[in-house]
């Protein structure tokens, strides 16, 4: 008992940590159940080989460093590293030799098996009633437009940049010039608006606005998984794309679990995969918390265990590699440039991924990584022009949206949002934007622009109706207690100009 409840030990306890986030539940079960089998075979080993073992004391052994083992990073962020990592093998030795010792009194065995039972057990029951309370949290069943009787219906590709800046943002903040790929984008039939906003501080909030073409707002009990079926294809978007026939394909961009594909797509297209073996963000969170992350990087093979991630270009194979039936809409989330980065600016993959410890402890937007965002922009523009004009030969017609979710991080921090300045706001809100629709419908180059409002003009050109469109609405995301917060901005003369304005057909 004491055994199979250590091996559950550490999954219940990730489930207690990350109750308002995406948990795949039956993954972290096998894992439990995997890790319960593996300490009794290597207890029954140990008993097998030492003999003068006892069973019932080198449970408890077992139990110590399961539970140790799992507690690495507490020790390891005290004081120095080295000085951490001494502390947590001291830590062990005494644990586990105690641990057998002290075992010897049936009072001490009881006294870890209730241990055990209330750190496995505690965490599953605030799992079980903090779901319970927000089962009820639902995305609205809403669509904008019924696109039943509309005719010409072109396909449609969504390419989310995640963290891509806004074009005028880069000399700025960045020492950079995106100017180059911006004249290639107008080149191919693009509007880029370089007034463009995105209304949250933060991924999910404004992937969901875009998704839903109307605000996310309030407190959401729930955390992010109150807004995982609205990322996975459960959106107005979708909805509406639906009621014209649309097949919806869901593009997973890796690592990041919230983004999966579900029964919410039609057809999935799956990232790319290293060598290794292939994991997702909550595999690479519990790696994370042992010592296994440490010893991979040393021994130079940290590649063995991969979290996947997703280009244009592999979207793009991945798509081609299958027939599909139009029309189609394509959502393909490119976690990249976000950080941490991968890639050089000829897009040769790096030795060693960069900014992924400060990513780990939420210091990855550190201006040291600036030359690194830059790199890893001028590869993603590459292999999107790539895809641009693979998707463009093949179907002149169809309309293609590239957004970004928010600006970069480099100078603003996070943990002081309500004391941003107009600066910071206008670093982190500012989006790029460049949209590619048939020339009969009206697309804006020079006017205030906001994500929540694009496909709300996508559906407007598509049903040939005037586009309804929002005025502005800013929003911090704020984490607290396992709920989303978010928090409403009205910061007087910001933006410059609130108010949604139609765009003008281009002559």
């Amino acid at each position: 008992m004491l055994l199979l409840l250590s091996g559950a030990y550490p999954y219940a306890a990730f489930l207690g940590a990350n109750l308002g986030g995406s948990l795949p539940i039956p993954r972290l079960a096998i894992y439990a159940v995997a890790t319960a089998l593996f300490a009794v075979v290597v207890c029954v080993a140990l008993l097998v080989i030492f003999r003068r073992l006892k069973g019932p004391r080198l449970a408890v052994s077992v139990a110590v460093f399961i539970l140790l083992f799992f507690n690495y990073m507490r020790f390891a962020e005290i004081g120095a590293r080295g000085m951490g990592v001494l502390l947590w093998v001291l830590a062990v030795l005494v644990g586990v030799v105690a641990g057998y010792m002290l075992a010897r009194f049936s009072a001490v065995r009881l006294y870890v098996l209730v241990a055990v039972i209330l750190l496995t057990g505690f965490p599953v029951v605030q799992f079980s009633v903090f779901r319970s309370a927000t089962s009820g949290e639902a995305p609205p069943q809403r669509a904008i437009e019924n696109l039943s009787g509309v005719k010409e219906k072109p396909n449609i590709w969504f390419f989310m940049l995640d963290g891509y800046a806004r074009g005028d943002r880069f000399p700025v903040e960045l020492g950079g010039d995106n100017s180059e790929f911006i004249t290639a984008l107008r080149g191919r039939g693009f509007a880029v608006n370089q007034r463009t906003y995105a209304s949250y501080s933060h991924t999910i909030g404004s992937l969901s606005s875009m998704l839903e073409m109307d605000y996310v707002t309030g407190r959401l009990a729930g955390g992010e998984s109150s807004l995982v079926p609205v990322v996975r294809g459960d959106n107005a978007l979708v909805r509406t794309l639906r009621s014209g026939g649309y097949t919806y394909v869901h593009a997973e961009p890796g690592t990041w679990e919230v983004n999966r594909c579900d029964s919410g797509a039609d057809a999935c297209l799956p990232p790319l995969r290293g060598a290794g073996v292939a994991i997702g963000e909550v595999e690479h969170s519990l790696i994370s918390l042992t010592p296994l992350r440490r010893v991979l990087r040393k021994l130079g093979v940290q590649e063995a265990i991969s979290s996947g991630y997703t280009t244009p270009t592999h979207t793009m194979d991945e798509f081609e590699a299958e027939a599909r039936n139009a029309p189609y809409f394509v959502f393909a989330h490119q976690l990249s440039p976000h950080p941490p980065w991968r890639f050089s600016e000829d897009c040769a993959e790096l030795e060693e991924v960069v900014g992924e410890d400060k990513f780990d402890v939420g210091g990855a937007w550190d201006p040291q990584f600036k030359n690194a965002y830059l790199a890893e922009t001028a590869c993603l523009n590459r292999r999107m022009l790539e895809a641009i004009d693979r998707i463009v030969t093949a179907d002149p017609s169809a309309v293609v949206v590239i957004l970004s979710d928010h600006g970069t991080g480099f100078d603003v921090k996070f943990e002081d949002a309500a004391e941003w300045s107009l600066q910071q706001l206008d670093q982190r809100f500012s989006t790029f934007s460049a949209v590619r629709m048939p020339k009969r419908c009206p697309q804006d180059e020079h006017g205030i622009n906001f994500t929540v409002n694009t496909f709300r003009r996508v559906i407007a050109c598509i049903a040939n109706q005037p586009a309804r469109l929002l005025d502005y609405r800013g929003f911090v995301v704020r984490r607290k207690q396992h709920a989303l917060f978010m928090d409403e901005i009205k910061r007087p003369g910001w933006p410059a100009d609130s108010k949604a304005q139609e765009p003008v057909t281009p002559e």
